[in-house]
């Protein structure tokens, strides 16, 4: 019986002790999580940054992730309604929380569309990349929930992998000690063998030094397609050695937006009529470039 790639996924998850886990408290959800030969190492290291920035253990909490990497059918067959398109795996520090707190105010509604920035921003980047692929009249748009996966459509053209695979959630979520994400960069390379992506976007430097210490072979810088901040690479995959696109992003926040990103080019969509470079000019050129290099590769 040959495994989808879920089935895979999940069972090197499993086979390594960075699963999922669940429960009624932090330290039965500790317990639970078995990455025995490096959790500890991890805690210690959360622990000593969140006293070093807060002078107290109080309301510190280390806990694994809780949520699964999720594979849609559209991203394993490469189709969404008819159209060809690229599998993408954006690569990010920790896991952006679409309904996360902010200001320590939970969202009004959870079907809310943006309330974490750098999830909404995330998704209108995947939205820009794939517009080159997909007809118009087949595009969703990013605010449109499915009721039925308990997702945004959008959520389902693409791949999401966490850096780090536990959660200091030290200053509500803040990034982790570097001794996390040393501790967790050598699963990329499995797991992105797994996933078989055709373009990785990694976000932040964090992300970006781990897919390239463990990820990445050999790279070749990609034409800087006339923008003023090109971050474009053609890469091999060490396990694999596959050729893929591989787009070395800022991670989205509103300072790294205003200093780096052109404004929204391309047709305005209603839903979107908040975000803050919903369809960025430099991630719609990129998506042409990425369609080229499918079809010559």
């Amino acid at each position: 019986c040959v495994m989808t790639m879920q089935e895979q996924l999940n069972q090197y998850y499993k086979d390594v002790g960075i699963a999922p886990v669940s429960g009624s408290s932090y330290p039965e959800m500790f317990k639970a999580f078995k990455c025995e030969d490096k959790k500890d190492d991890c805690l210690k290291a959360c622990l000593e940054a969140y006293e070093k920035n807060f002078s107290t253990k109080e309301g510190f909490r280390f806990a694994p992730r809780t949520e699964g990497v999720t594979i849609s059918q559209y991203y394993q067959n490469r189709q969404y309604k008819g159209d060809h398109i690229p599998r993408i795996v954006v690569v990010s520090l920790s896991v952006p929380r679409p309904w996360e707190e902010r200001d320590n105010k939970p969202a009004a509604n959870p079907k809310t569309p943006w309330q974490g920035f750098h999830w909404r921003e995330t998704l209108a980047m995947v939205r820009s990349l794939l517009h080159p692929f997909i007809a118009s009249e087949n595009f969703p748009e990013p605010a449109t929930y499915s009721e039925a996966e308990s997702r945004w459509e959008i959520e389902e053209l693409f791949v999401h992998v966490r850096t780090a695979k536990c959660c200091s959630n030290a200053n509500r979520g803040s990034e982790e000690p570097s001794k996390v994400y040393a501790n967790c960069g050598g699963y990329l390379g499995k797991e992105l063998s797994i996933l078989e992506p055709d373009v990785i976007v990694t976000q932040g430097n964090k992300a970006h030094g781990e897919a390239e210490k463990h990820a990445f072979g050999a790279m070749e810088k990609e034409d800087g397609l006339g923008l003023k901040h090109p971050f474009g690479y053609i890469v091999k995959t060490k396990e694999g050695n596959r050729r893929v696109y591989w787009l070395r992003s800022y991670f989205p926040t509103k300072r790294t937006l205003k200093k780096f990103f052109y404004p929204q080019a391309g047709p305005e969509i209603e839903s979107e009529r908040n975000v803050v470079g919903a369809m960025r000019e430099h991630f719609v050129r990129y998506g042409e470039a990425i369609k080229e290099f499918i079809n010559d590769r």
